[in-house]
């Protein structure tokens, strides 16, 4: 099937990149809100997280790459511009919460003085 139709695979590429971003997000958005409520506990926690969610994205890409392993009228040139999105995207969402992580435990230590 991937053989003959690679519009469906590109499809699946896509979709499968952008529920694992969406998964991502979402976890990172409950660490913050934990982070916010318990900041000594939610970092060991923050950290499991991100680690769940990247070896999520690293399954993912690893579903991805051999979809395009035995497809391949989908060119590379497409599965690394996903890439690249997909990594400048998770850069930014880590570089915001570990910003907002600093933000919050500076809060926290401020308020513990």
């Amino acid at each position: 099937m991937l053989k003959s139709e690679p519009a469906v695979s590109l499809a699946m590429l896509k979709s499968e990149l952008a529920v694992s971003l969406a998964m991502l997000k979402s976890d990172l958005a409950v660490s913050l809100a934990m982070l916010k409520s318990e900041p000594a506990v939610s970092l060991a926690m923050l950290k499991s997280e991100l680690a769940v969610s990247l070896a999520m994205l690293k399954s993912d890409l690893a579903v991805s790459l051999a979809m395009l392993k035995s497809e391949p009228a989908v060119s590379l040139a497409m599965l690394k511009s996903e890439l690249a999105v997909s990594l400048a995207m998770l850069k930014s969402e880590l570089a915001v919460s570990l910003a907002m992580l600093k933000s919050e435990l500076a809060v926290s230590l401020a308020m513990l003085e």
